[in-house]
């Protein structure tokens, strides 16, 4: 399924301003040049094993910092707690950072985001 639009995206960065990261991510919209990628909205049951067999493999690698697996750790908790049937996960990437956003679709529940110092470092979840 198709991700979110952009405003769409800012609106449930302001919804869920006390969430860990959205304000952050609301002042780089403001002051940084970007890019955003509306990603995809698929099942929670699939994308939550995907994401905790990710974390799994993530963790043994040992390529990422422990508050990456912190945050990344709670993400998936929370993918697994949420009672919705979509899940959505989108991304932003500045200059010198990257974040990986997973939120319930329709109603834009922050379930949480992973934050990288670099995309390179985001990039690192591929290479796990």
């Amino acid at each position: 399924m198709k991700g979110i639009p952009f405003q769409e995206f800012k609106n449930m960065c302001i919804l869920n301003i006390k969430k860990k990261y959205s304000k952050g991510i609301l002042n780089l919209l403001n002051e940084e040049v970007y890019t955003f990628h509306s990603g995809v909205i698929g099942e929670q049951k699939y994308l939550s094993a995907l994401y905790e067999t990710r974390l799994k493999i993530a963790k043994k690698s040992n390529k990422l910092s422990e508050l990456e697996i912190k945050d990344y750790q709670n993400c998936v908790t929370q993918m697994k707690k949420t009672t919705s049937e979509k899940i959505g996960i989108c991304s932003l990437y500045t200059q010198n950072y990257s974040f990986l956003i997973f939120y319930v679709s329709p109603n834009l529940a922050l379930l949480g985001i992973l934050k990288f110092e670099s995309l390179d470092r985001l990039n690192l979840l591929d290479k796990c």
